[in-house]
């Protein structure tokens, strides 16, 4: 079992009163008048006040406010690093439950009129992945995610005018790559292109979603194989992601969710088909992935943290941690310290915030 808390990373403002601002500015002004230098109210520079020395307001509604983070646009993952073997045997500490991978964009490349390769990176932007559930399936749907992300192309799918767009690398109905031998292509049509016209969140969130659909579908080919020759369970061979995509039309990070869904016949029976169930995290709600233990205690906190001049990042960690502990004290390994606070952004990548060992 896992636990890993995700969400938008929320700041603390200082609130600014800009006409208070625009006053004390005026009263400051000064002039030349009969060799003597006279501030606003006609003072002299002897009889001028000090300019008051800045101190940071007292921590309260009225000075401050709590609001996304605007300029990095980050999100935030809490996790514990524990991964339990058999039921509850066993444990595997220090694991690292997100990842970060590259998105690559790579150009067409032409030989005069002609359409020849795809040989150079366009641009590169970074995608978060935390991942609960069986490890070796998270791990083989991140492989194909990987595979994927960092192979996409820039293509078209219309002329009239041009409309340009991203394909993966095996989409085979790519127009530069069908009958790229026989189509004549003016190639100064891709070079006017920028990143906000390419693509979107929601298409990358696509693309991740055929991923982990193929990792699904391939681990569950050997599944009577692997029912016959261990003890492991249907429902045990599942992951669910939580996913940081950057969207250049908006300009921010989005977190989709990816859960498994068991698809069922006609008669409300699961048929053994595995599938990717996607959703877009609002700005103002955490994803919880792995334990349901403490769902709703965090969403809750998280709920009311909101409207709090607290760090909702910080205070949510102190809870994760918490029981984390309690399992662990009842001798429960499912999930295990050290606990990692994670903030991920386009600038810095992954980083570790915090880090609880004990």
């Amino acid at each position: 079992m896992t636990i890993i808390v995700c969400g938008y990373t929320h700041k603390l403002k200082e609130k600014i009163d800009y006409a208070q601002i625009w006053s004390d500015v005026n009263k400051e002004q000064w002039s030349f008048q009969d060799r003597k230098i006279i501030d606003a109210d006609g003072n002299e520079l002897a009889d001028m006040s000090r300019r008051k020395k800045y101190e940071r307001p007292e921590l309260n509604h009225q000075n401050y406010e709590l609001v996304l983070d605007d300029y990095y646009k980050s999100t935030f993952y809490l996790c514990d690093s524990g991964i339990s073997v058999g039921n509850n045997l066993a444990y595997i500490d220090n694991f690292f439950k997100v990842e970060s991978i590259d998105l690559k964009l790579y150009q067409p490349y032409f030989v005069g009129e002609y359409f020849h390769s795809y040989n150079s990176v366009y641009l590169t932007r970074k995608v978060a992945i935390g991942f609960a559930g069986n490890v070796n399936l998270a791990k083989l749907c991140i492989a194909y995610i990987r595979e994927h992300l960092e192979q996409l192309r820039i293509s078209c799918k219309d002329f009239h005018p041009i409309e340009y767009n991203i394909r993966k690398h095996c989409d085979k109905n790519n127009p530069l790559e069908v009958n790229s031998d026989t189509t004549g292509w003016d190639e100064s049509l891709f070079g006017n292109y920028n990143e906000k016209i390419l693509y979107t969140g929601e298409q990358v969130s696509e693309f991740i979603e055929h991923s982990i659909n193929a990792g699904y579908e391939r681990i569950r080919k050997n599944l009577s194989n692997l029912k016959a020759n261990t003890a492991i369970r249907e429902k045990d061979i599942i992951a669910e992601f939580a996913v940081t995509i950057y969207c250049p039309s908006k300009n921010k990070n989005e977190i989709y969710v990816y859960r498994p869904k068991f698809i069922e016949n006609e008669f409300g029976v699961p048929n053994g088909k595995l599938i990717a169930e996607k959703h877009l995290l609002p700005e103002d709600q955490i994803a919880i992935l792995g334990t349901k233990a403490i769902t709703q205690d965090l969403e809750q906190q998280y709920s009311n943290l909101l409207t709090d001049i607290k760090n909702p990042q910080e205070e949510l960690f102190k809870s994760v941690n918490q029981y984390i502990k309690n399992q662990i004290s009842e001798c429960i390994f499912n999930v295990n310290l050290p606990s990692n606070y994670f903030q991920f952004d386009q600038y810095k990548g992954l980083t570790i915030i915090k880090r609880l060992k004990e």
